[in-house]
């Protein structure tokens, strides 16, 4: 979440305060280059304090950082919309079992609809990090984790958008399927009369060998947040 400022912001707000409590010592008597190293300990404790705690969540109390970039923790459902459907339909063809035969070139051919799989994700965020885990939400047959993440806030008319690399891991593999995958998503963050959303298109590389890696739609709704359970002890989850 630290994103929504780049690290150049960061170092002025850093040389701001330290400058502020240079000034104040120097008004105070000390000798200048007593004030440089007590606001140069000072910044370093304060920076340490706001990076490693749940401090830095307190910027999320001013309206413009929520709107630029929505805080994401809590626990979210929604569908994830594959073209499965459409893989299965052209091997069934290509085995010329007496399926119907499928072109996918045609543009006006009639191509199954999308297979809907019902998720729920869990994200955490850190000042560092964001960590997000999705798996399907009635047989857990698939489970997903973040391998690396990208955060881009609101600018101008864009939307945040959240971009990242996952490991996909099946624990009891079907025959045909593969234990582990990679993929990749981006979603782009919207909140509409409080309720925040996650949409964008997703990929993997499952079974790519036999040509059978998919894509498709993710859309999430998050339906309870704990942003600020972290900061609050757990006192306030939302």
């Amino acid at each position: 979440m630290h994103s929504i400022l780049a690290w150049r912001y960061w170092l002025l707000i850093a040389l701001v305060i330290c400058a502020g409590v240079v000034v104040q010592r120097l008004s105070s008597g000390v000798e200048p280059l007593q004030a440089a190293k007590d606001g140069a300990s000072l910044t370093a404790a304060i920076a340490t304090v706001f990076v490693s705690t749940p401090v830095w969540r307190i910027l999320w109390l001013l309206p413009v950082v929520q709107r630029i970039a929505p805080p994401l923790d809590g626990e979210w459902t929604g569908v994830v919309r594959s073209n499965w459907t459409i893989i299965e339909a052209m091997k069934e063809a290509a085995k010329q079992s007496g399926a119907a035969a499928i072109d996918v070139d045609a543009m006006a051919s009639q191509l199954p609809a999308l297979r809907e799989v019902p998720v729920k994700a869990f994200i955490k965020s850190s000042f560092f990090n964001l960590e997000l885990r999705l798996e399907t939400d009635v047989d857990k047959y698939q489970v997903s984790s973040l391998k690396s993440v990208e955060f881009k806030p609101v600018v101008g008319t864009t939307p945040a958008m959240l971009s990242y690399v996952f490991e996909g891991e099946v624990l009891d593999p079907k025959p045909g399927d593969v234990p582990a995958f990679d993929g990749a998503a981006t979603l782009c963050v919207e909140t509409v009369a409080g309720q925040t959303t996650l949409e964008g298109k997703t990929w993997t590389n499952r079974a790519w060998t036999r040509g059978l890696n998919t894509a498709g739609v993710i859309r999430l709704r998050r339906d309870k947040s704990d942003f600020w359970a972290r900061l609050t002890f757990g006192l306030v989850k939302r």
